[in-house]
């Protein structure tokens, strides 16, 4: 299982806005949730997803998205 890229790899990067807000790493794959704006690795929110049916960041359940960017 892949989760997100260590921050080693990428010694230029001085933001944490890529930052998997699941694991903490850099994101693979991607997604974001349309509300808050947070992006998560595609393993990570999936697998989240599957146990609650709610953003971590715990946004409105009638008005979150999460969509690959």
């Amino acid at each position: 299982m892949d989760f997100g890229y260590d921050r080693d790899r990428f010694t230029n990067l001085t933001t944490d806005i890529f930052d998997c807000l699941i694991c903490s790493m850099i994101a693979r794959d991607p997604k974001d949730c349309s509300v808050c704006g947070n992006v998560f690795c595609h393993i990570c929110i999936d697998d989240w997803l599957k146990k609650k049916s709610e953003c971590p960041n715990r946004c409105a359940k009638n008005e979150f998205r999460i969509e690959p960017i």
